[in-house]
């Protein structure tokens, strides 16, 4: 049994939640309540921050001023980073707060992953060539070879199955294109992420595969090259991460 008074006190209080009466004071870091005729304020909490930057210089200075008025008895700070995003948990202890650096894949590493996705994806010439300027932007000089394609040797064309896919002899290949034979792979070079600062580019390695018979090109990534460049580009943000942070905080790969 609860003691008299304890009991007389969760009467009152529950008769003045009834007719308290909501107050607006013209302060959204205040709440009021009219009770009995008196008004009771009460502090509203700050929300939970979730800061969005558009380079990863401004996760940074954030991070370092986070250091510089870190309040007494608050949590380390702590960033991690990923393929999608970059984050700074401004303190650890309650891993609220934070500010966040999205990373998104530019639209050519995704026409790459697409294509490793699809599997087999044959395209006509036009298609093709309209694949490496447009949809990938490579170099006029890179395209060039494959813009010259003719199919003008007709049934004058062999096949030789080896490996389970046709390929031409290559001096009928040279009388088809117009060049001396085309190339069975080419280094595509693309950003893996659109974001100001995260432009830089990475070597794609990937195969060209030509058939003579229903007039159709390729194009696919090796395997690994992909994982390889996100991970390119996850060691380049890595190491500008350490270079300002490491000293201040924890950096780690991952996400929170």
């Amino acid at each position: 049994m609860f003691p008299a008074e304890t009991l007389t006190g969760i009467q009152t209080k529950a008769c003045e939640a009834q007719s308290a009466q909501p107050v607006d004071v013209g302060d959204p870091r205040k709440v009021a309540f009219q009770v009995n005729g008196q008004i009771r304020e009460f502090d509203v909490p700050p929300g939970v921050r979730c800061h969005v930057v558009r380079q990863l210089n401004d996760l940074v200075g954030y991070a370092k001023r986070t250091v510089e008025e870190a309040a007494e008895g608050a949590g380390p700070p702590v960033v991690w980073h990923g393929e999608s995003h970059v984050v700074l948990v401004i303190d650890d202890s309650d891993r609220r707060d934070c500010v966040v650096f999205d990373l998104t894949t530019s639209r050519e590493m995704r026409t790459l992953m697409n294509l490793e996705e699809a599997g087999r994806a044959p395209l006509d010439h036009a298609s093709f060539v309209r694949l490496l300027r447009i949809k990938l932007g490579l170099p006029a000089e890179q395209v060039a070879r494959f813009r010259k394609l003719a199919w003008t040797a007709g049934d004058k064309l062999t096949s030789d199955r080896r490996h389970a896919k046709e390929s031409l002899d290559q001096s009928m290949m040279a009388e088809v294109s117009g060049v001396d034979g085309l190339p069975e792979e080419i280094e595509v070079r693309v950003p893996v992420y659109r974001e100001e600062g995260e432009r830089g580019v990475v070597v794609i390695h990937c195969a060209v595969d030509v058939d003579a018979v229903e007039k159709t090109l390729e194009l696919m990534p090796l395997p690994g090259e992909l994982e390889g460049a996100f991970q390119d580009a996850q060691r380049d943000i890595r190491q500008r991460l350490d270079k300002e942070l490491s000293s201040l905080m924890g950096v780690y790969y991952g996400a929170p």
